[in-house]
């Protein structure tokens, strides 16, 4: 497989395997003549869903405007039950895994996974200090804690990244491929050999500043052909929220950009097909169009 190419667009990162691959090499993206994709899937994930009630709120409403596709749940925070429920009562949106080691407390015993907390049993994001099995024992907890709630993961990806790091990615992608599902794709794989089903590129950039709406569009604009993952925080303020993130109000800034007419045109005037990361096997088997609903 060629190596991952990355650019950047106005401030925005992209991540994406070179253009011209044959289609056996990236799984084969529906609708290819030439070598070269002709159509452009959009995943629109929604991060941090389950870290509070507001957060939750805000990644809902963006999915019932049809702003966001697809969201990743934290199973150890405070907003994890009321997650769960509205994920029940909204089948269309799929979740995967949030996969946490850097807020707040692991669901596993502290004692057995030192190398992740301080002394006071909180996560340490003490990275030097990772092992190894301390990260899959606390990813299979929080995996089982999913599935405990009725939900079955569509992908997994990782809270700010931490699977860039070689002690987190190596078990994280592993853990990926042996249930089948898809792993996010970063502009950086330590062990790019190791990685699952993926999409062929991934967007990454904040849109709660003064140019968000602009930075977004141009995003949209600038999909090349092929499967595109676009993550993003939504969310609205409640009381628990500045104890928890540092993204508070900003959250809501960045909802609003989600729902801006002019953006929800955007994906219709673009033709972008939006699809979540469930479907991803079923385009890359079948060749064929499908919709996200």
């Amino acid at each position: 497989m060629g190596r991952l190419s990355t650019w950047t667009l106005d401030g925005l990162w992209f991540a994406m395997m070179p253009s011209g691959l044959k289609t056996a090499d990236v799984g084969g993206v529906c609708q290819v003549e030439n070598g070269l994709y002709t159509v452009r899937y959009l995943i629109v994930n929604a991060d941090d869903f389950g870290l509070s009630r507001g957060v939750n709120r805000g990644i809902i409403e963006a999915y019932r405007a049809g702003a966001v596709t697809s969201a990743t749940m934290m199973t150890n925070m405070p907003g994890f039950e009321d997650a769960t429920r509205l994920a029940q009562q909204n089948p269309g949106l799929k979740v995967g895994l949030h996969f946490n080691i850097t807020e707040g407390r692991p669901l596993t015993s502290p004692q057995r996974v030192p190398s992740l907390v301080g002394t006071d049993g909180r996560f340490s994001y003490d990275i030097s200090s990772w092992q190894p099995k301390d990260v899959k024992r606390e990813l299979v907890a929080q995996w089982n804690q999913l599935i405990g709630a009725g939900i079955i993961p569509t992908h997994v990806d990782s809270h700010q990244h931490v699977q860039m790091h070689k002690p987190v990615y190596r078990t994280v992608a592993k853990f990926a491929r042996s249930k089948g599902i898809p792993l996010r794709r970063m502009f950086y794989a330590p062990e790019r050999r190791l990685h699952p089903m993926t999409t062929d590129a991934f967007v990454t950039q904040v849109y709660f500043h003064k140019d968000g709406k602009a930075r977004l569009l141009k995003a949209l604009q600038n999909l090349r052909p092929g499967v595109t993952e676009l993550h993003c925080h939504p969310g609205r303020m409640d009381p628990q929220l500045p104890h928890l993130s540092e993204w508070s109000v900003v959250r809501e800034k960045e909802l609003s950009v989600f729902l801006d007419p002019q953006v929800l045109a955007a994906l219709q005037a673009e033709r972008i097909r939006l699809v979540h990361f469930g479907m991803l096997r079923q385009i890359r088997k079948k060749g064929r169009t499908i919709g996200s609903r």
